[in-house]
């Protein structure tokens, strides 16, 4: 279940909600990518935006200070873990 929610989130943003009424209203969505997409400046695309080293510094706070959970595969191991030593 928890890969099939992961990999329905994944699509989500792509699409209106309201069409995914398999997917909960109060899931909580990513609102930027993992990873920044780096926006290169000048005529010839090669000229790194001064804010860029900022930017990135703050993505990466952010992200470990608002990442809460562990990947769906980390996840679904440590349940599987836990279900094996209940028995």
């Amino acid at each position: 279940m928890l890969s099939e929610l992961d990999t329905r989130i994944a699509d989500t943003p792509a699409q209106d909600l309201r069409e995914v009424s398999g997917v909960s209203s109060l899931s909580i969505l990513l609102l930027e990518p993992r990873t920044l997409e780096k926006v290169m400046l000048g005529p010839e695309g090669d000229t790194e935006p001064l804010y860029w080293r900022l930017r990135t510094w703050l993505h990466r706070l952010e992200r470990w200070l608002f990442d809460t959970h562990p990947p769906t595969e980390d996840r679904i191991e440590s349940l599987r873990t836990l279900e094996h030593r209940s028995r």
